[in-house]
């Protein structure tokens, strides 16, 4: 079960064998810490992340998603701490190829989107309701809402050309 947990695959039969002989009392512990310094670990939890950043729309199949999945699972293989993804998530700026955290800008067509795609993931809360009125099962009113918002009203997305190459990102005016 760890195997699957960690890095997204059902071990050999031979491994699992190996596992369950094993007299060794830290056994489970040291097949976590084995899980986590794999390359699986880290195409698992960016197959995770990209699920919860990049919205399934029209919009977001119109843009190319490989940078941040590649940006993700560089961070994800260096043992990259959370708050400084999320961090580097919330204040991308630049073009796509360049910074791979760019790709959540262009994914998300408006302010309302972005805002409740990171109440979501960042937060852990859906405040989407409060967008049009009070919020019926939280605490999130309108002004919130919108409040919240404004952090990204000077998000932007650019598209320059530079040579036969149309380049995307994002800036802030």
């Amino acid at each position: 079960r760890v195997s699957l947990d960690i890095a997204g695959v059902i071990p050999s039969p031979d491994r699992v064998m190996a596992f369950l002989d094993s007299k060794d009392p830290d056994k489970r512990a040291k097949l976590i810490d084995e899980l986590l310094a794999s390359p699986g670990y880290a195409r698992r939890m960016t197959d995770i992340w990209k699920a919860l950043l990049l919205p399934n729309t029209a919009a977001s199949a119109r843009q190319k998603h490989d940078p941040m999945v590649s940006w993700l699972e560089k961070r994800f293989a260096a043992n990259e701490r959370l708050n400084a993804i999320a961090r580097d998530v919330l204040t991308a700026g630049g073009l796509q190829d360049e910074n791979g955290a760019v790709t959540f800008f262009l994914t998300h067509e408006s302010v309302d989107e972005i805002t409740d795609r990171v109440s979501r993931v960042f937060l852990g809360v859906q405040i989407q309701c409060a967008q049009c009125h009070r919020h019926p099962f939280g605490d999130w009113t309108q002004t919130e809402y919108w409040g919240m918002a404004a952090f990204f009203t000077k998000v932007k997305s650019v598209y320059v050309k530079t040579g036969d190459v149309q380049r995307s990102g994002a800036r802030e005016d």
